[in-house]
């Protein structure tokens, strides 16, 4: 059955997202888009990296508007439709995985697995309230069982969590950008995405590597000399071995 109204996922047993924002003042519709944004595109990232089989969109609802108070209902619609069990088990780790990623900023710490996409993910998601001076923010996962709303997994973060999320974050971006121009030498690297079109020299290529030394996550490739590039094009164009099994010291 195609799901494609808020009261066909409601009519059956499921689980869903609530996002909660209370505010004392007025907030920028801005702050309050990206913290739904940010939400939805955590989830489908994660469905995308942990559950590949299955074909995860995120709708977005809101459900309730009242003065101090917005709540969000974020309804996981994941193809193929699947049991009731997984559907739970699936937006309970989600809750789990990402408040743990928010504590970790909350602490004062840093996710190493994060991205910096992810990270202003991070920002994004407690930015409605960062400016507010008796803001909250409140994610849970609900289960729907014969219409009833069960909510099985929730946390909570102030004004005061919020700044100290923020400036964590906010630190890390820093740290992401700083590495981004940092030059290495005498790392392991390995591609996981080819090319054969010569592009200048200074320019992306459009191919992508791994140096799981430096970052475990897939790097744009430039070639800065016609040496480095004619000795990797060789084995992409011309080489008889499988070029994703040949590792190249940079």
């Amino acid at each position: 059955m195609k799901i494609s109204r808020y009261s066909d996922f409601m009519r059956d047993d499921g689980a869903f997202l609530e996002l909660k924002i209370d505010l004392q003042e007025p907030a920028e519709l801005f702050d309050l888009v990206r913290s739904f944004t940010a939400l939805g595109k955590q989830f489908d990232d994660y469905i995308k990296r942990y559950h590949p089989d299955y074909a995860g969109e995120t709708k977005i609802y809101v459900k309730q508007i009242r003065q101090g108070s917005i709540v969000a209902e974020l309804l996981p619609i994941i193809q193929p439709l699947i049991q009731n069990i997984d559907s739970v088990i699936i937006v309970d780790q989600f809750i789990e995985r990402y408040g743990g990623r928010l504590n970790k900023y909350l602490r004062g710490g840093k996710d190493d697995t994060a991205s910096k996409s992810d990270v202003n993910d991070v920002v994004g998601q407690i930015a409605a309230i960062a400016k507010d001076p008796n803001g909250s923010v409140a994610l849970s996962s609900v289960e729907i069982v014969k219409t009833e709303k069960r909510t099985r997994v929730a946390m909570q973060f102030n004004i005061q969590d919020s700044r100290k999320i923020e400036t964590a974050a906010e630190n890390h971006i820093r740290q992401i950008e700083a590495k981004a121009y940092e030059t290495i030498s005498n790392f392991l690297m390995v591609f996981w995405q080819s090319n054969v079109k010569e592009t200048d020299i200074g320019k992306r290529t459009g191919e992508k590597v791994v140096v799981e030394d430096v970052q475990t996550k897939p790097l744009a490739v430039v070639y800065d000399s016609d040496l480095a590039e004619e000795r990797i094009k060789h084995e992409t164009k011309d080489g008889d071995r499988n070029l994703y099994k040949l590792g190249f010291y940079i």
